[in-house]
């Protein structure tokens, strides 16, 4: 009787402190709500969707957060937050933020040498053709060309990450979806609201993808307009274009 209630005693102890633990784990879904969905669920300019947050690294969104561009909006929240709120954007276990001076040169370089036919900018020029018209060579040379120099991307693994379209990439690579079939898709698919989780999101865009391979754009993008309104039904109108679109229909 007495070895019984010790064994008791321990199990509603340790189910106490295992209750404990987790009410201690940050509610990452209720801090994104509050400091970041006005936002990403909401995305301007160059503000990315929640949908592009989904394939980055936990570690990136920590840093951002931490000592990146996001560092002001995000003011009061604690490192633990931080973590929580990245595994719970990017669906991923937190990763170990890497050594940014990972596999830095051992000597300084010489300053580069931009001449004509150089390339000065990220597009080429102001642009932003990225279309070199004077390469220096020809088709000839194209199988002797190699690495001279490359940026380091640290705690990237050299791994293919998968497509966020995966089904939409698929067909796409089979030759069954068509150019404007694939616009329509990518452009239902980063309207949707942040809130739309990551499995529905899967569900839809293979709909999608397989009702294009048997419908023209504008019939596809009809469709697209149906799913659009059963998971989002306020949409993303103004209060005017709202009263119009319901008299419409």
């Amino acid at each position: 009787m007495f070895k019984t209630s010790i064994g008791l005693l321990t199990a509603v102890l340790a189910l106490a402190l295992s209750s404990g633990a987790k009410a201690e784990q940050p509610d990452a879904a209720k801090i994104f709500v509050e400091r970041c969905a006005v936002c990403h669920d909401h995305p301007t300019g160059r503000t990315p969707a929640r949908a592009y947050l989904l394939p980055r690294l936990p570690s990136e969104i920590v840093h951002s957060l931490s000592r990146g561009v996001m560092r002001t909006q995000a003011a009061g929240i604690t490192e633990a937050q931080m973590g929580a709120l990245a595994v719970y954007l990017t669906g991923r276990p937190l990763d170990k933020e890497p050594d940014a001076k990972a596999n830095s040169c051992a000597t300084q370089g010489d300053p580069p040498k931009i001449g004509s036919g150089g390339w000065p900018q990220w597009g080429g020029e102001s642009s932003n053709t990225r279309f070199q018209p004077n390469p220096g060579f020809g088709v000839a040379d194209l199988p002797r060309l190699k690495v001279k120099w490359a940026f380091a991307l640290p705690g990237l693994t050299g791994e293919p990450m998968a497509p966020v379209l995966a089904a939409t990439a698929a067909a796409q690579r089979n030759g069954a979806l068509g150019s404007g079939q694939v616009a329509v898709i990518r452009g239902f698919y980063h309207q949707l609201p942040g809130w739309v989780d990551a499995a529905t999101r899967e569900q839809v865009e293979a709909r999608l993808a397989k009702e294009g391979t048997r419908f023209r754009p504008e019939q596809l993008a009809a469709l697209a307009d149906t799913l659009a309104d059963c998971l989002n039904p306020d949409g993303l109108y103004t209060e005017i274009k709202r009263i119009i679109r319901h008299w419409m229909d």
